[in-house]
This record gives C-alpha cells, sequence and structure tokens, in this order.
C-alpha cells in the first residue's frame, strides 16, 4: 500500500523515511516519487506542501539458529549534518573548535577540517541544534542557533545563485530580473564551463562539481 504524504516543515527525505522505517535512497528513488525527483533534483530540496508516496515496509526474513545472538544494523540512520565555515576573503576557517548540542541532550566536540567544514553524524529526525565555535586568541565564542531541516526552497535557490555570482557566473543584466531564470542563465554557463551537458538544471552532476570548485 502507498500512502501520500504532505510534506510539513522541518521535514526532509531523511526524516520522512526515517519515520517510516525506511532507507532515505530508497524511499526518494521509489518509481512512486519520479516526478518529485524530477522537480525538485536533490533530495535536500523538499518544500512545504510536497507530497512523498510513501510506500509501506515490507517485511524482511532472516535464517537464524536458535540458542544464538545475532546483530542487524539499520540502514540508513545516521543522517550528516555538513556545514563549511569560510572568512571574509572566502578562505576555509579550518583547525577551529566547535561544540555541536542537538535537541538539547547529544553533545559532539571537534575542529573543522582542513576545508573549514564539520561533518557529524546526528538522528534524522533531529530538529534544533546549537553550535559554538571557539576560535584562538582573543576572538569570542560565536553561537549559531540552527533548525534543522528549515531550509526551504527559495533559500536554496537563492544560495546556489550567490555560489555561482561568487564563481563569476552572476547575470546582472536588468532583463534577467526573475530569480529562477537568472539561476538558469548562470547554471549553463556555469555547466559550459566544466564540461557538463548544459541544461540549466541543478543535476547532481552540477552539484558535484559545484562542490569540488569550493573544496568542500
Amino acid at each position: 500500500m502507498v500512502t501520500a504524504y504532505t510534506v510539513k516543515r522541518g521535514d526532509c527525505i531523511a526524516s520522512i523515511a526515517y519515520a517510516n522505517g525506511l532507507p532515505p535512497d530508497k524511499l526518494w528513488n521509489a518509481p512512486e516519487n519520479a516526478e518529485l525527483r524530477e522537480r525538485r533534483k536533490n533530495p535536500s530540496t523538499l518544500s512545504e506542501g510536497d507530497v512523498v508516496q510513501v510506500k509501506e515496509r515490507e517485511p524482511k526474513w532472516a535464517p537464524a539458529a536458535t540458542d544464538a545472538r545475532y546483530r542487524f544494523l539499520r540502514v540508513g540512520v545516521p543522517e550528516l549534518l555538513r556545514i563549511r565555515f569560510i572568512d571574509e576573503e572566502f578562505r576555509p576557517r579550518s583547525g577551529v573548535q566547535y561544540t555541536l548540542i542537538v535537541d538539547g541532550g547529544t553533545k559532539e566536540t571537534g575542529v573543522t577540517d582542513g576545508n573549514g567544514a564539520i561533518r557529524v553524524p546526528i538522528a534524522p529526525n533531529a530538529k534544533v541544534a546549537t553550535l559554538v565555535l571557539s576560535p584562538d586568541g582573543d576572538k569570542k565564542n560565536e553561537t549559531y542557533e540552527l533548525a534543522l531541516g528549515e531550509l526551504q526552497r527559495a533559500t536554496v535557490e537563492e544560495a546556489l545563485l550567490e555560489r555561482l555570482e561568487r564563481l563569476g557566473f552572476g547575470v546582472e543584466d536588468e532583463l534577467y530580473e526573475d530569480a529562477e531564470l537568472q539561476e538558469r542563465i548562470a547554471l549553463k554557463m556555469f555547466q559550459s564551463a566544466q564540461g557538463l551537458p548544459v541544461t540549466g538544471e541543478a543535476d547532481q552532476a552540477t552539484l558535484d562539481a559545484l562542490e569540488a570548485f569550493h573544496g568542500s
């Protein structure tokens, strides 16, 4: 049986899959969600009101001998929180100590990597987190309150367009005031420069190229 689930604010494919006992990849790549994949391209860009088709989980059986102990690994848990920090000159803020508190409980500490990034496993249904950066020297701690899963589609598009502009692929012509049109043109210029299929869509190959270009 397939159930239509309407995305609410704060939902993502990982949290929806987790709530239904499914691996995120299996839910996202299900044939029933082909139309959603075509519109959103990336499982991280769901918007409130989108509809995800959730197929009922099928029981899985495994042979096992009696009077023995076994360990089973649940696929798709945990999710990965990834954030990258750069300075005013767009240089990676590497080696900065951080403390991350998720949902008021789980606490993780570490330092940003050579690209100024942190990658921390979190529960797929985590809602809020507090991230504290502790730079060396006289600089004060920096505290960031994160609403996990709250990034909406418009914000994603704005962030993508800003990144393209920083790489020199911005569109400043006043004839192209529409943000979506600007994004498509900028993406086409970037794809052409990188030798990718020129589609104007933020497909996975293009997103991967952007990440590689930034070294993150």
